[in-house]
């Protein structure tokens, strides 16, 4: 099976049976979901029954931890959570009840702050305060909080399979400096060998609307320049500042940057131009403070943008992975051909298919 094949049969062609005009979809608030969605999530899985077995990683930083457990019984998880596994692009072998849980703590809820100004107390007043430091004006402590501010955001991928928890899980992290010869002679076979373990359905399931509909920003029908908007599932949709919004591009075949040239620069420039007037409408967030990029390498291997605010502090947007679309826009323009003949740089964890296409040219210690 290709890593990079066709998604076009997963997808069914609606493009042919709408109208050519783009909408913006209408969609609810993220952060209130239906009683019907609340309902489902509430029958689907009982956390009470989580079991932990591995913590994959755990970041300070970010307040975010990945587990790996398993469910006691089958008895609060539905047959359905097994579609999970699709969007995270793996079909090996998983146990039914190994379940990956990722919590990240929330940030502060500003109107529950605002209601501390009136008496409510931000504080669990049965608690004991623990002194941490004192210094001159200086004084730290650990202050036990009202369970209203101690909330996480979870997301539970069940099931799991080996490579999806290999995935999450803490490791090195190398960069891999690649020529086009290195792209053609090590990239290109590692991505083709590990294809088989890949599946894309979730992405035609986002194309044809069938999946994540409530998150739907805005819908471009066109098959050459088209792409559906979306909501990203790590952005809870509160805090504007933390936007966090994927684009899928309808045009079939295209896998990464490497493959871009003049030919798609109306696709990028329509990427550019409705993708982000559409979050301008939708959210109120200005041009001048959306930042769009493309990963390489990309974390799936149909043509997507990622659309975050300036201010969000998002994974992946460092400078050896993420690259902005106005600079592929303009490098193209410079040179038809530049991403075909350009030397890129892209960080590849221990472990990955493409870290053992490249391990002998590592400076491994």
């Amino acid at each position: 099976i290709n890593p990079m094949a066709s998604t076009q049969e997963a997808a069914s062609n609606k493009s042919s049976e709408v109208s050519d005009e783009p909408t913006p979809a209408k969609q609810p608030r993220l952060d209130q979901p239906t009683a019907s969605q609340e309902s489902t999530a509430m029958q689907q899985h009982d956390f009470t029954k989580f079991r932990l077995l591995e913590i994959l990683d755990n970041s300070q930083r970010a307040k975010y931890v990945a587990l790996l457990g398993k469910f006691d019984t089958t008895d609060g998880i539905s047959s359905s959570s097994s579609s999970q596994d699709g969007k995270n692009g793996e079909d090996s072998k998983s146990n039914s009840t190994s379940a990956i849980l990722l919590l990240e703590k929330e940030a502060f809820p500003v109107e529950q702050l605002q209601q501390s100004q009136l008496g409510l107390s931000l504080f669990d007043q049965h608690q004991t305060v623990e002194t941490v430091m004192h210094n001159d004006i200086w004084h730290k402590y650990r202050l036990p909080l009202e369970s209203s501010f101690c909330l996480a955001k979870a997301t539970l991928v069940h099931p799991a399979t080996d490579r999806l928890a290999a995935k999450y899980r803490q490791r090195p992290c190398h960069l891999v400096v690649e020529s086009p010869e290195d792209y053609r002679k090590r990239t290109e076979p590692a991505l083709q060998s590990a294809g088989a373990k890949h599946s894309l359905a979730w992405v035609g399931n986002l194309l044809d609307g069938s999946a994540e509909a409530d998150r739907l920003v805005f819908d471009d029908p066109d098959p050459a320049v088209g792409f559906v908007l979306h909501a990203d599932l790590k952005w809870d949709g509160r805090r504007i500042d933390d936007l966090y919004c994927l684009a899928v591009c309808r045009v079939d075949g295209l896998h990464s940057l490497r493959q871009l040239g003049a030919q798609h620069l109306p696709l990028l420039e329509n990427l550019m131009d409705k993708g982000r007037k559409a979050l301008r409408d939708r959210y109120g967030v200005p041009l001048s403070q959306q930042r769009v990029f493309l990963h390489y390498q990309p974390s799936f291997y149909h043509l997507h943008a990622h659309f975050t605010h300036v201010s969000a502090d998002w994974p992946g947007q460092q400078a050896e992975r993420a690259h902005l679309v106005t600079e592929i826009i303009n490098n193209i323009r410079l040179m038809p051909d530049y991403y075909e003949k350009a030397t890129l740089t892209f960080p590849v964890k221990e472990g990955e298919p493409l870290y053992d296409a490249y391990k002998d040219q590592l400076d491994l210690l």
